[in-house]
């Protein structure tokens, strides 16, 4: 991934373009391309191949050159990071039975629930073999520092997938921003931005940087770019977007916009926000409410 040397001077888009398809290259690189190939490894090279936004892993190579990395001492955990964004994006759509994906269709439309579950777990057991890996080459303790962040990052993920989960089958509805912003917390942030500057940071630093800062910054980064999110799925371009428009409202997922309406609408108009967005609208009827513009 050297090509991402030659990034430093250039704007930030420019930035992430060049380090998304440098981190492209070495995640397919690091994915075996054996049997079953049909069933389960090119399946796994799918997502990965996509463009996506490459926020995650150019966070962590910033963050890192920022505290003293050189390029090649934070690399692999870039593309590790990247590579269990991508299985939990797998896992996300088979949750949301979602049908687009960075503009194709996601991988349980195109080959059902049990390949894609599959799938993502092949890319979460490769992200952490590229970890482990990279890992070695770090000062031991310093390793177990990565480690330990990583295995909060998870944690955290987790919960927060959980809670969102919950609130949709239980019907949850009493909610305020701050409910909100503690599940993003969770469910985003650590994973999208905190985890990625702390990874970075700890490595360049040599496990002597205090992270404390990081959290912060990148809770109000991870929330303004969740909520930006929310908001596309709402009002953006579904070409542009990569993904089905309206489709948290179809889930029922309690974005800041779903709260502030559930916290505001009254008598009839209260009642018909809780009898749409209690509960996901099955696919079918999603489908029908796109044709008849609805």
């Amino acid at each position: 991934m050297t090509s991402i040397d030659s990034v430093r001077t250039m704007d930030v888009e420019t930035q992430l373009h060049e380090v998304g398809r440098a981190v492209r290259r070495s995640m397919l690189d690091a994915l075996p391309d054996g049997e079953p190939h049909q069933w389960l490894y090119s399946l796994m090279r799918e997502y990965p191949s996509r463009p996506g936004k490459a926020l995650r892993p150019a966070l962590c190579l910033a963050a890192g050159r920022a505290f003293g990395a050189r390029t090649g001492d934070v690399e692999g955990f870039a593309v590790a990071i990247e590579l269990l964004h991508n299985a939990f994006l797998v896992h996300d759509d088979v949750v949301d039975g979602s049908e687009m994906r960075r503009g194709r269709a996601t991988l349980v439309a195109r080959h059902g629930m049990a390949a894609a579950v599959n799938a993502g777990d092949g890319l979460a057991i490769v992200a952490g073999q590229v970890m482990r890996r990279t890992a070695r080459l770090l000062d031991r303790d310093l390793a177990d520092l990565v480690w330990s962040e990583f295995d909060t990052m998870a944690l955290r993920t987790l919960e927060g997938q959980a809670t969102e989960i919950g609130w949709q089958r239980d019907h949850v509805e009493d909610l305020t921003p701050e409910d909100y912003l503690e599940l993003i917390m969770h469910k985003t942030c650590w994973y999208t931005t905190i985890h990625p500057l702390r990874v970075g940071a700890m490595v360049g630093s040599g496990g002597t940087v205090d992270l404390g800062p990081l959290v912060r910054f990148g809770f109000h980064f991870g929330a303004a770019f969740q909520i930006r999110d929310d908001l596309l799925n709402l009002i953006g371009d579904e070409q542009t977007y990569g993904k089905e428009i309206l489709g948290d409202l179809y889930e029922g997922k309690r974005t800041l916009t779903l709260v502030h309406l559930m916290s505001h609408a009254t008598g009839a108009d209260r009642d018909l926000v809780g009898s749409t967005c209690g509960c996901g609208v099955p696919n079918a009827r999603r489908r029908s409410s796109r044709r008849s513009g609805r």
